[in-house]
């Protein structure tokens, strides 16, 4: 992609960026705490993410947690695991009518389940109304598809294996392979949605909606009303409430392609 040289010109950090939301990075192992509010070691329950900058994830469900996990560390360091089941975070507030979502993470085999019903890595969505976004894999006509969902939803969602009334972008079967550490960018906005797979755009979509706010919590590894969790982990968790340019999303994905794959 192309890169901001302005950015370029100190070390960047995602904070330079206007409109940050949060800014979660495992390779700070002082920032991942266990149920002891203690700095969490492989194995342990992962209670709280700190954020180096906006909003921590913490525990939804006592005794729901995520773990760290040794299996699949990346460039030395484990990832936050989870585990399809009941395993979720939250940030505790919604996010605006749009965002840039930023996710470094490796997929497990997703555990079956019906056609279209996408695990959600990064979710802020109303489950009755169905505002927000969410970025996501699994949504295709298998049970099991590899590959990138994102949906910038401003009605009906998650409908058999399309997103009616939405913002969408769904990507490719294969395109997200499991055991394969990928940085996802996902732009989700009213003029067209867009998702990155390492800083390359991988799908696209025309206008057809507005973009809602959600007043929701964003979650990560489920959707917020606590189903359709992600199996896998992440690494890195990027949010802006706002539209990145391509300079700045091209930016961003340089640094987290350089930092971890």
């Amino acid at each position: 992609m192309v890169m901001n040289p302005c950015l370029h010109a100190k070390v960047f950090s995602p904070s330079d960026i206007p409109g940050l939301f949060s800014w979660l990075d495992a390779s700070q192992p002082s920032t991942i705490l266990n149920a002891l509010g203690a700095q969490a070691v492989v194995t342990d329950d992962v209670a709280t993410w700190n954020a180096r900058s906006g909003a921590n994830a913490v525990t939804i469900t006592s005794g729901a947690r995520p773990v760290l996990g040794a299996t699949y560390s990346l460039k030395g360091f484990p990832g936050i695991y989870f585990d399809g089941t009941n395993d979720g975070l939250t940030l505790g507030t919604g996010l605006n009518a749009e965002a840039t979502i930023f996710a470094v993470t490796q997929r497990e085999e997703q555990d079956a389940v019906s056609a279209g019903q996408a695990r959600m890595i990064v979710s802020c969505l109303e489950p009755a109304a169905a505002f927000g976004m969410i970025l996501a894999t699994g949504r295709s006509g298998s049970a099991n598809g590899n590959n990138v969902c994102l949906a910038a939803c401003g009605g009906t969602i998650l409908t058999t294996t399309t997103i009616a009334g939405s913002t969408t972008s769904g990507g490719v079967d294969g395109d997200f392979p499991n055991y394969t550490p990928v940085v996802l960018g996902g732009l989700c906005v009213s003029a067209g949605s867009q998702i990155y797979k390492d800083g390359t755009l991988i799908d696209e979509c025309a206008a057809t909606t507005s973009v809602n706010a959600s007043t929701y919590p964003v979650r990560l590894g489920c959707a917020s009303n606590d189903t359709r969790r992600y199996k896998g982990w992440l690494y890195e968790v990027v949010i802006y409430t706002r539209a990145l340019t391509t300079l700045e999303l091209g930016t961003v994905s340089d640094y987290l392609e350089g930092k971890w794959l």
